[in-house]
């Protein structure tokens, strides 16, 4: 169902669905493995992952990233940092 998504090379997409519907998952698997992507092709890639509210970053969008890194099998290729700025 989101073939779409997988293949788009724009820089922003907006994905739809109701909870459930593993936006998240998908998201996180794709940034990770174009941040792999990037990195083979000598580039030096990051990515800003944004909430509303940073008390649920690490319980949610920090979480699903380490978990796309284990279900990719490649967290021998990462160390995984986080850094918070609160306002």
């Amino acid at each position: 169902g989101y073939k779409t998504f997988w293949n788009s090379k724009k820089r922003y997409v907006v994905i739809k669905g109701s909870r459930g519907s593993k936006k998240s998952t998908t998201t996180s698997i794709k940034l990770i493995y174009n941040l792999m992507k990037a990195a083979t092709k000598g580039l030096y890639p990051s990515v800003l992952v944004i909430r509303r509210y940073g008390v649920t970053n690490k319980d949610s969008t920090y979480a699903q990233l380490q978990w796309a890194i284990d279900k990719l099998q490649v967290s021998h290729l990462f160390k995984c940092t986080t850094i918070t700025y609160n306002l």
